[in-house]
């Protein structure tokens, strides 16, 4: 959410796509070792679906941290 000093939602969220082919594969790799046995190989255990909101709630922070600077003003770049 860097790319630019307007809002993600003022230039749309999907408007890059190869970065969101990226995360999309990234999320499917992580899916394909979290829940299937290949998590075996990596010494994984099954946790609860409420530790994995908490993991998604936290990873969000940063997003919207970003985004209230940004409506707030504190983020310029300089030209």
């Amino acid at each position: 959410n860097m790319r630019s000093e307007h809002s993600l939602f003022h230039i749309g969220p999907f408007t890059n796509r190869k970065l969101n082919g990226a995360c999309l594969i990234s999320v499917l790799l992580v899916a394909l070792v979290l829940f299937t046995p290949v998590r075996i190989a990596f010494g994984l255990e099954v946790l609860s679906w409420e530790i994995y909101l908490l993991g998604l709630g936290l990873a969000l922070i940063p997003v919207v941290m970003m985004e209230l600077s940004k409506a707030c003003g504190l983020i310029k770049h300089q030209h």
